[in-house]
C-alpha cells in the first residue's frame, strides 16, 4: 500500500484529544507567527501586492479574508494571497533538519476554507495544521535521511509543502481517509514543484519569496475537488514515478516516514525565526551580535570580520553580496545581514526597508568582512554552524561559533518571545486595527467557537 494512504488514515482518524499538550502548544506559536508574517508581508512587500491585486481584481464570492489586506476573495485565492504573504519577508519558521517551511503552507489553506465553512472551531483548526506540518516534517526528513537523493537539486521546501496543505485543507472539510488520499494526489498531479535554481539564477528572481501562494491556492483547490468526488493519484509517494521515484531517485526512510504515526509528531521540531533573513544568514548573525554583546565591541572599533563558511554558505558571502539592491538580495547576503546586526544591535525588520538598504554604516561595515573556508564534515542539515572572528583595532580577536540560532528547538523561542515578534510584524500592517483584533483571538484559539472570529469584526 501506497504511503500515502497510510498517512491519510493517521489524518482522518486523529482529533485534537490525541494530540499532545507540548505539540498543541508548539503549533499555537506557528500558526500566531504565521499570521504576524502575513500582516508584516502585506504592508512591506510590494511584490506581494502586485501578484495579490491581480486575484483582488479579478474578484469573486467573498468566501475568505486576505489578511492585512481587509478583502475577501474565493478560498482559492485568499489562500494564494496569504501563501504569498507569509514567505514574503522570509520570516516564516522553519524545520532546519528538513529543510522545510511548514507553517506558511498549511495555515493559507486551512484558514480560507475554515472561513469558507464556517463553524470551524478552534481546537478543529490547531489539529488541522497539526496535522498538515507532521506529514511535511515526516516527508523532509525521510528524504534527508537519505542525503544522496538530494543531488537534483529540487528543493524541498516547495515540493513536500503542498501535501501538508492538501492533507490539511481536507482535514478541515472533514474529508475521509479516501478523499484525503485523492486530495494529495491531485495536489502532487497540480502543485509539487520547486527548484534551487532560484537561489542561482543571475538577477533577483522575486518569485522564490512568493512560492507558498501556489501552495496555498492548489492545496485548497485540491481538497475542494477530493471533496466533490475528483479523484486523484493513489500513489502519490511510492508509485514508478511517484514522488520519491520522481524527484528523489527513491533514496528515503520509510521507516521514518511511518514511524510512530499518532504519537510521534515531529511538528516539535520546528524553529521560529529571530530575524527576517534567509536561515543560513542566522547562525552568522548570533555569532556576531553575541561577540559584541560580550566583549562591548563598537562597530567603530572593528578592523576586520572574518566569516568561516562551508562550501554552500560561501554563494552569500561574496564581494557582490555587500551592497544589495533589494530586500530580497539583502536577506540572502551574509556581509549585510552581519553589518546590520552588528551596527543595529539586532537584525530588525528595519534593516530591509529602504532606509536600511542604505544604511552608511551596514554598508561601510559590510566592507570590512571577509569569507574564509571550512568544513564542518558531513552536515545533515541545508545550514551550516556559524562561526565569526572579528578583530578590533587594538589587535585583539575574539571567535564564536554558534551550531543553533535563537528560535531553533534547542534554543528556542518563548510564548512571550513569539508575542513580541507578532506585534513588531504588525506594526507594518496595512490594518493596524486587524493586526491587534487577531492576537486577542489568537490568544484564546483553543476556546473559540469559530475561527472566522479571527477577524470577526472585519467581515
Amino acid at each position: 500500500m501506497d504511503a500515502s494512504n497510510i498517512l491519510a488514515d493517521n489524518i482522518a482518524g486523529i482529533t485534537i484529544k490525541d494530540i499532545p499538550r507540548e505539540v498543541v502548544d508548539i503549533t499555537k506559536k506557528c500558526i500566531l507567527d504565521t499570521f504576524g508574517c502575513i500582516l508584516a508581508g502585506s504592508g512591506l512587500s510590494q511584490d506581494s501586492k502586485n501578484v495579490i491585486d491581480l486575484f483582488i481584481e479579478a474578484g469573486g464570492n467573498e468566501e475568505s479574508t486576505v489578511i492585512g489586506f481587509d478583502k475577501k476573495l474565493p478560498s482559492w485565492s485568499a489562500a494564494f494571497a496569504n501563501g504569498v504573504l507569509a514567505h514574503a519577508l522570509d520570516y516564516d519558521d522553519i524545520v532546519d533538519e528538513a529543510g522545510v517551511h511548514p507553517t506558511l503552507c498549511t495555515v493559507p489553506a486551512t484558514f480560507a476554507l475554515a472561513e469558507k465553512r464556517g463553524g470551524v472551531t478552534g481546537k478543529e483548526f490547531i489539529a488541522a495544521v497539526a496535522l498538515g506540518n507532521d506529514l511535511i516534517c515526516r516527508l523532509g526528513s525521510a528524504i534527508k535521511r537519505k542525503q544522496e537523493g538530494l543531488t537534483l537539486g529540487f528543493r524541498p521546501a516547495p515540493v513536500l509543502g503542498v501535501f501538508g496543505a492538501a492533507a490539511a485543507a481536507g482535514k478541515i472539510l472533514k474529508l475521509d481517509r479516501e478523499q484525503i488520499v485523492d486530495a494529495i494526489g491531485i495536489a502532487f498531479h497540480q502543485a509539487a514543484a520547486g527548484t534551487f535554481e532560484v537561489f542561482l539564477s543571475p538577477g533577483d528572481p522575486k518569485i522564490r519569496e512568493l512560492y507558498g501562494g501556489s501552495i496555498g491556492m492548489q492545496a485548497t483547490l485540491a481538497a475542494l475537488m477530493a471533496q466533490r468526488g475528483v479523484t486523484g493519484i493513489k500513489t502519490s509517494f511510492e508509485g514508478p514515478a511517484g514522488l520519491f521515484n520522481l524527484y528523489f531517485q527513491g533514496k528515503y526512510d520509510r521507516d521514518y516516514l511511518l514511524g510512530d504515526l499518532g504519537t510521534r509528531f515531529d511538528g516539535l521540531n520546528v524553529g521560529l525565526k529571530a530575524w527576517s533573513a534567509n536561515r543560513i544568514m542566522h547562525n552568522h548573525v548570533q555569532a556576531a551580535l553575541e561577540l559584541t554583546r560580550e566583549h562591548g565591541i563598537n562597530p567603530a572599533d572593528i578592523e576586520q570580520i572574518t566569516l568561516y563558511v562551508t562550501e554552500i554558505q560561501k554563494r552569500y558571502a561574496g564581494e557582490e553580496r555587500k551592497k544589495p539592491a533589494t530586500s530580497t538580495e539583502a536577506r540572502i547576503s551574509l556581509p549585510f545581514c552581519v553589518g546590520a546586526a552588528i551596527v543595529n544591535k539586532g537584525l530588525g525588520i528595519r534593516s530591509f526597508t529602504s532606509d536600511g538598504l542604505s544604511d552608511t554604516a551596514t554598508l561601510m561595515l559590510a566592507q570590512k568582512i571577509v569569507a574564509e573556508d571550512i568544513s564542518y564534515g558531513e552536515v545533515k542539515s541545508f545550514f551550516a554552524p556559524g562561526k565569526v572572528s572579528i578583530k578590533i583595532k587594538s589587535g585583539e580577536v575574539f571567535i564564536k561559533q554558534i551550531d543553533f540560532p535563537f528560535g531553533h528547538p534547542h534554543n528556542p523561542m518563548s510564548l512571550e518571545d513569539a508575542v513580541n515578534k507578532f506585534k513588531d510584524c504588525a506594526q507594518y500592517s496595512e490594518s493596524p486595527g486587524q493586526a491587534a483584533h487577531i492576537l486577542k483571538t489568537l490568544n484564546k484559539l483553543e476556546t473559540i467557537k469559530d475561527v472566522r472570529e479571527i477577524t470577526g469584526s472585519f467581515q
